[in-house]
């Protein structure tokens, strides 16, 4: 489907969470934006219907409210039927706090979203754990149709100086040092990353996991702002991770998984912010808001493209057998079976060098 036909409904049902505005955190630019683009999208592209999305901004994305609105829109929403598409997308920032000692966490602390009212009087950010345990009972409610996208950072540093209030900035809180009560979102919590201590590379969520995640960096990484146009709008600021998605998502056919979108998005993302690289984990191979899961023989992946297009980072090393002076072929990513590979790659490389996963 083209972005001029008409749209086919897809039974989805979407909470918003964008946070430009912080009672006690720097304030950023793009949030509110991204989950207004994002809605724009659900409705036009994939033919939501608009009291199926409930949005989020700014003093509404309170952290009583996000936690109302996710029990009430997505587990408590009869309208949902088990199997129905679910998206939960998070914009702001990101941080740390600390953690109790029976999350069992080495460093101490845990991965938090920072809500509009949060290090507040009484007020802590929403940990992982509690985000974790909300999806495992959406999941127990709705089935496991569920796609969460958290355009935001957790390292819990100190965040860039505020120099230039149109510069970009980063999506990263200092950590809260305060003790939360112990029993902080007590029933809501999942303990199920202290038992499995398996987690994927973003940092966010056990690596087990049925649904999908795309996250906007590494753990220890950052998640930017970028400036630019995603449709026929004006420039605006947005979420490096969202603005590259959005404007993927306009150009690839239906039918694509959220494993393509991620080799198409990360490499932007990347090539612009050389300390940020995406993740996408969980089920992969998952059409984008489908339950059809598709068939791919193994294939390696583009992490990285350099801003000349001379050098190329691929997802594999020496465990994989490559060696200096090994050649392959690059292909697009919507190529899934050997036997449906064109008769001219996009290009030819030469390996350089060579580490443990990684080749140059």
């Amino acid at each position: 489907m083209t972005n001029d036909q008409t749209p086919t409904e897809t039974r989805l049902f979407a909470l918003l969470i964008g946070i430009d505005e912080y009672l006690a955190a720097r304030d950023l630019n793009g949030c509110v934006n991204d989950v207004e683009a994002m809605r724009i999208m659900l409705e036009n592209r994939y033919g939501v219907p608009a009291q199926r999305i409930r949005v989020l901004t700014n003093a509404e994305a309170t952290r009583a409210n996000i936690l109302d609105a996710f029990q009430e829109h997505l587990i408590d929403n009869q309208d949902i039927r088990r199997g129905d598409q679910i998206l939960f997308h998070y914009s702001g920032h990101g941080s740390q706090m600390q953690a109790a000692p029976e999350d069992y966490e080495p460093e101490g602390k845990n991965e938090t979203l920072v809500p509009h009212d949060s290090r507040t009087a009484g007020v802590f950010d929403i940990p992982d754990k509690t985000l974790a345990g909300l999806l495992e009972r959406l999941a127990a409610a709705k089935g496991d149709q569920i796609t969460v996208i958290l355009d935001s950072c957790h390292s819990g540093s100190a965040t860039r100086g505020p120099g230039d209030p149109s510069a970009p900035r980063v999506r990263r809180a200092p950590a809260d040092t305060r003790t939360p009560p112990a029993d902080l979102d007590a029933g809501l919590r999942s303990n199920r990353r202290s038992a499995t201590r398996s987690v994927g590379a973003s940092g966010w969520m056990p690596g087990e996991m049925e649904y999908v995640l795309l996250a906007g960096c590494r753990d220890q990484e950052e998640s930017n702002e970028h400036y630019g146009t995603i449709a026929d709008t004006s420039a605006a600021w947005h979420g490096a991770l969202t603005f590259f998605t959005l404007k993927t998502l306009r150009e690839l056919p239906e039918g694509v998984t959220y494993r393509e979108l991620h080799e198409r998005v990360a490499p932007q993302v990347n090539a612009t912010y050389r300390d940020q690289m995406p993740q996408c984990e969980g089920r992969r191979d998952r059409q984008i808001f489908s339950g059809v899961h598709v068939e791919r023989d193994p294939f390696i992946t583009v992490l990285r493209v350099a801003p000349d297009g001379t050098t190329v980072t691929l997802g594999a090393g020496l465990v994989h057998g490559l060696r200096p002076g090994t050649k392959l072929a690059l292909y697009p990513p919507e190529v899934r079976k050997r036997a449906e590979l064109p008769a001219k790659p996009l290009a030819t490389v030469q390996v350089r060098s060579v580490a443990g996963r990684y080749w140059f």
